[in-house]
C-alpha cells in the first residue's frame, strides 16, 4: 500500500509538470511580445530583438490585427508591443504605458521663444566683447601720462578671462542651439526650457557685472589728462648751400610744447625723393647730445648735410635743365626714433637744384648742307640742318641768312636766288641756355 502511494504521487508530480509546460499559442505569442517590448526599451534594434524573441513576421502581423478588432480586450498594463507608433486606449489611459506612442510633439512657437531668448543672449555677449575690444582702441588713442595709461592698461589686460569665458557661454548656447533643433516632444522641449532658464540668469548676471567694469575704464580713459611734454613741429626748411657732395639745409624747429627740450630729445630728416626712377632713400639722424635751446622766438635751428653730387646727376643726365628733390622731415620728441609713431610731427620740402647753377653749358655745334651750291638764276636750293647738335641740351631754334637776299628759320629750308653772284649763307642754332654757334655755304648763281 505504501509503494501504491508512492508511484501515485510520482505519476502525479509528472502530470503537473507536463500540463505546466503547455501553454496555448496566445500565451507563447504574448512571452514573446513581453520579450521584444523589453528588448526594444533596452535600445536595440527591431530586427535584433524580433530574432532574439523569437517573433517572426506571423507573430508581429498576428498581433497588429489583434490590437485593431478587439482593443477594449487589451488589458491595461504594459503586456502589448510597445513602439509601434500606436497610441491605442490602453495606452492613453496609462501614462507610463509605452509613453513613445503618446508623446506630445513639441509647440513650433515654444521653440520659437526659446531660439529667440538663445540669439538675445548671443547678441549681448557679442555686444561685451566688442565694448572690451574697444577698450584697447581707445587707451591707445588717448593722450596721458605713461604711468595713468600703464595701469589702465592692466586693467584691460584682466578682461582677457572675461572674453575667454564670454566665448565659452557662446559655444554653450551653440550647444543648446543644437539640442532645439533636434527636439520633438514637449517633455524634450521642457528639459531645454529647465536648464536655459538657469542658463539664462547666469549668463545676464555675468553679463552685467562686467558690462561694469568696462563702463569704468572707459571712464577712467575718458579722464586721462595730456602728460606735459616737448612738441617740435617744422617751422622752416631752406636750402643754404651745395658744396661737391654736400647738401646743406637749414630747419628751422619751433617747441610748442609745454615742457623745455632735454638732451635725450632727437629728431629723424629722412630724403624721400632722390631720383624717382631708382627709388633711393638716404637716412640721416641726429641727437641732441647737449640739448638745445630755443632762441628769443622759441625757434630752434639745425643744419644737416645729406650727401649726394648734384653736379654728377646734371653731367649723367645732360638733357635735365634742373633737378627736385623732395625732403621728408620728420621730428619725434622721444628718446629713440619709432618709424611707426603716428605722433612724429612731419612736413615734406620740395627744393629745385637749376642745371645752370652747377654745370657749365657746353655750346652747340651749327652744320648744315645744301642740295647744289652752283646754280642758275631763279634756282631754288635746299638746305638741311639736322647735322647741328647740342651735347649736353638741346637745339630750340635755327636762323638763316641769306647774304642780304633774304632770311629764314627752321631747321629745314629751301631759298630761290634772283640775281647772278656768289652768296654765303650762314645758319645760326642757339640751345636752350642760350649758347650759339654758326655754319657757313657759299652759293654760286650764274
Amino acid at each position: 500500500m505504501k509503494k501504491k502511494t508512492i508511484l501515485f504521487f510520482i505519476i502525479i508530480t509528472v502530470l503537473l509538470l507536463i500540463l505546466a509546460s503547455c501553454k496555448t499559442e496566445e500565451e507563447v505569442l504574448q512571452q514573446k511580445q513581453e520579450c521584444f517590448k523589453n528588448c526594444i526599451e533596452d535600445g536595440d534594434s527591431a530586427e535584433f530583438c524580433m530574432d532574439d524573441c523569437r517573433l517572426d513576421k506571423t507573430d508581429l502581423d498576428k498581433t497588429q490585427e489583434k490590437i485593431k478588432e478587439t482593443p477594449e480586450e487589451k488589458p491595461d498594463n504594459k503586456e502589448d508591443l510597445c513602439g509601434d507608433g500606436i497610441c491605442d486606449e490602453a495606452e492613453q489611459n496609462n501614462a507610463d504605458m509605452c509613453p513613445e506612442d503618446c508623446e506630445e510633439e513639441a509647440d513650433a512657437d515654444a521653440v520659437v521663444a526659446v531660439q529667440e531668448t538663445i540669439d538675445g543672449l548671443k547678441d549681448d555677449i557679442s555686444a561685451l566683447l566688442n565694448d572690451i575690444d574697444a577698450l584697447q582702441t581707445a587707451l591707445d588713442d588717448a593722450d596721458g601720462s605713461d604711468d595713468d595709461k600703464e595701469t589702465i592698461q592692466d586693467d584691460i589686460d584682466a578682461l582677457d578671462d572675461v572674453s575667454t569665458k564670454l566665448e565659452a557661454y557662446e559655444q554653450t548656447l551653440g550647444i543648446y542651439e543644437g539640442k532645439l533643433d533636434d527636439v520633438e516632444t514637449a517633455s524634450g522641449l521642457d528639459d531645454i526650457n529647465d536648464e536655459m532658464s538657469d542658463l539664462e540668469d547666469e549668463i545676464t548676471a555675468y553679463i552685467d557685472e562686467q558690462q561694469t567694469e568696462v563702463d569704468s575704464i572707459n571712464d577712467a580713459i575718458d579722464e586721462l589728462e595730456p602728460e606735459n611734454q616737448a612738441d617740435l613741429v617744422i617751422d622752416d626748411v631752406e636750402l643754404d648751400e651745395v658744396n661737391n657732395d654736400e647738401v646743406t639745409l637749414t630747419i628751422t624747429f619751433k617747441n610748442e610744447g609745454d615742457a623745455d627740450i632735454s638732451s635725450d630729445d632727437s629728431f629723424r630728416i629722412r630724403l624721400t625723393s632722390y631720383n624717382e626712377d631708382d627709388g633711393e632713400v638716404d637716412d640721416t639722424k641726429t641727437t641732441f647730445t647737449d640739448g638745445l635751446e630755443a632762441d628769443a622766438d622759441d625757434d630752434v635751428s639745425l643744419t644737416v648735410e645729406v650727401e649726394y653730387n648734384i653736379e654728377d646727376y646734371f653731367t649723367d643726365n645732360p638733357s635735365e635743365t634742373e633737378l627736385e628733390i623732395t625732403f621728408l622731415v620728420e621730428i619725434d620728441i622721444d628718446n629713440t626714433i619709432d618709424e611707426e609713431d603716428e605722433d612724429n610731427n612731419d612736413e615734406e620740402v620740395t627744393i629745385t637744384f637749376d642745371r645752370d647753377d652747377y654745370v657749365d653749358n657746353e655750346n652747340p655745334t651749327a652744320s648744315f648742307t645744301a642740295d647744289d651750291t652752283t646754280i642758275g638764276v631763279n634756282e631754288t636750293v635746299s638746305f638741311d640742318a639736322s647735322g647741328s647738335s647740342d651735347d649736353d641740351g638741346t637745339i630750340e631754334s635755327y636762323s638763316w641768312d641769306f647774304d642780304s637776299d633774304g632770311t629764314d628759320t627752321g631747321e629745314s629750308v629751301s631759298h630761290t636766288f634772283e640775281t647772278a653772284g656768289t652768296y654765303t649763307v650762314t645758319l645760326t642754332v642757339t640751345d636752350d641756355d642760350g649758347a650759339t654757334d654758326t655754319d657757313t655755304v657759299d652759293i654760286t648763281v650764274s
